[in-house]
């Protein structure tokens, strides 16, 4: 999915993201920010899409 993250720690980070954003106990809404940080590279959930969905690749920006 992203060239320059390792894919399992992309693919751990996108689990755990769907794991929080799905449970309606630990969000609201979308589910605010999260981010993921690798070599200078910081990739950011979009503003306004769901925590829940974040394996699609429109939720997250470089």
């Amino acid at each position: 999915m992203v060239s320059d993250i390792p894919a399992e720690d992309f693919a751990a980070f996108l689990a755990l993201s769907k794991a929080i954003g799905s449970d309606i106990l630990k969000t609201q809404g979308a589910g605010g920010n999260i981010s993921f940080k690798r070599d200078g590279v910081m990739w950011v959930k979009a503003s306004g899409t769901w925590l829940a969905y974040a394996g699609e690749p429109t939720s997250w920006c470089r």
